[in-house]
């Protein structure tokens, strides 16, 4: 059943499954409560923690919103929907057992869930700084690009798209990028890490993320300092 899928996703990460109460409602729903420590003499990663120079590094591809609003229209490719699936399914604990080894070289991070990834990037750069993203350099799932070009997306886009005011070249952006522009707002599900990074610790980490297994992991931009101009 539900319970036992999710317990071998949890033993995976060393999450141990206790208690649990039973609700009632129209839909079937699972959902959990999860508490965890930090290691003796470290704070844990905080995501206002950048600096300018640093490299900006995202872990998994994007597009799970105007993919999976595509299937639920019968319009997703099957093999497409395997592919997102077989990276939706890595966890991010590995990712963040690695980021923890190389925590000196680590500046921030947050997971890229529903805000897309420009939400969650706007909450990483506080006073004074701004980002740089290589639009070449992000992974787009193949589902998702497909149905961002028939014009679906998820129901969530416009109101994440309401962050594009704060693109300083977003109608050079929007004309050039097209619909991966676009999927920069989409919201993920299951995504992956958005990391704040060393510059010069850019290489090892991605080859370290790589051999964990996130082989769509990548350097995607640097953190600038913002004049407001």
């Amino acid at each position: 059943g539900r319970h036992e899928g999710a317990k071998v996703v949890l033993d995976e990460d060393g999450c141990a499954l206790s208690g649990g109460h039973t609700t009632e409602g129209k839909e079937t729903g699972l959902g959990f409560s999860v508490q965890g420590y930090l290691l003796p003499g470290f704070d844990g990663f905080l995501k206002g923690d950048g600096s300018p120079g640093d490299v900006i590094i995202l872990t998994k591809s994007l597009g799970t919103g105007a993919l999976w609003a595509a299937d639920m229209r019968v319009k997703c490719d099957g093999v497409m929907r395997e592919e997102a699936i077989a990276e939706m399914l890595k966890s991010n604990g590995k990712a963040s057992r690695v980021l923890v080894e190389e925590r000196q070289n680590v500046t921030a991070v947050t997971d890229c869930t529903g805000f897309g990834f420009m939400g969650h990037l706007l909450e990483m750069l506080g006073e004074g700084l701004g980002a740089e993203i290589d639009l070449e350099a992000l992974s787009f799932y193949r589902g998702g690009l497909k149905a961002a070009e028939e014009g679906i997306f998820s129901s969530l886009q416009e109101s994440n798209e309401s962050s594009r005011r704060t693109v300083k070249n977003h109608v050079e952006a929007a004309k050039r990028g097209g619909v991966r522009y676009k999927l920069m707002f989409d919201p993920q599900t299951s995504g992956g890490l958005i990391v704040f990074a060393k510059n010069y610790a850019a290489d090892r980490l991605v080859e370290l993320l790589k051999g964990a297994g996130y082989d769509k992991a990548g350097v995607v931009g640097r953190v600038v300092e913002d004049t407001g101009g």
